[in-house]
């Protein structure tokens, strides 16, 4: 089984209004692993939030430097056909996340924007929720935190954040599996009690 996990950053909360602005993958096949960080110009039609601006660190500078989308979709695609066959219905990635569904819905936006109907092609549905993961880990502490952000999970769990580097898609990848690991791991001790 192939996972894809994936972050991305937004130019607000919206698919279809918003878009995707950067994205890394990290794609796990067995014992070999690969990540790649992807950068996409902004189409005509989308627009910018300036609060996901200030969420994500991104700027309007830099993004217009950002190579053109459809560009950045081709290179994508090409990476992802290293590891799936898009035409084989039974070959594809799960495609894995902390609050998963987000990333999901705003990256299928951003291939039906760009003309490509088969992001399905690519990955199972439904999308590897790490959010829920830990939800379960953490249920009995849930009431005790005052939300169920990413960073916060992560303390939560013990897991030491680097501030300055969250909202970092990579970054935020690389903790995302921290946290599956250790709810799996508190999920397997409670059951193992």
């Amino acid at each position: 089984m192939i996972t894809c996990y994936i972050d991305t950053e937004t130019s607000g909360l919206f698919p279809g209004k918003y878009q995707v602005l950067t994205a890394a993958l990290k794609i796990v096949n067995g014992q070999r692993c690969v990540t790649r960080e992807f950068e996409f110009g902004l189409l005509e039609s989308s627009a910018i939030d300036d609060k996901a601006l200030e969420i994500n660190g991104l700027t309007r500078e830099q993004i217009k430097k950002f190579p053109p989308c459809q560009y950045t979709y081709r290179e994508l695609t090409s990476f992802l056909g290293q590891f799936v066959n898009p035409y084989d219905k039974a070959d594809k990635m799960t495609f894995a996340g902390y609050n998963a569904r987000f990333d999901y819905d705003h990256m299928r936006s951003l291939f039906e924007r760009l003309g490509d109907r088969y992001f399905g092609s690519w990955f199972w549905f439904p999308p590897l929720d790490i959010m829920n993961t830990a939800f379960d880990a953490l249920r009995d502490r849930r009431k005790d935190m005052k939300d169920f952000k990413l960073a916060t999970v992560a303390k939560t769990l013990g897991i030491e954040l680097k501030k300055e580097e969250l909202h970092d898609a990579l970054y935020d990848i690389e903790l995302s599996i921290e946290v599956y690991k250790s709810s799996i791991k508190i999920i397997k001790e409670r059951k193992d009690a």
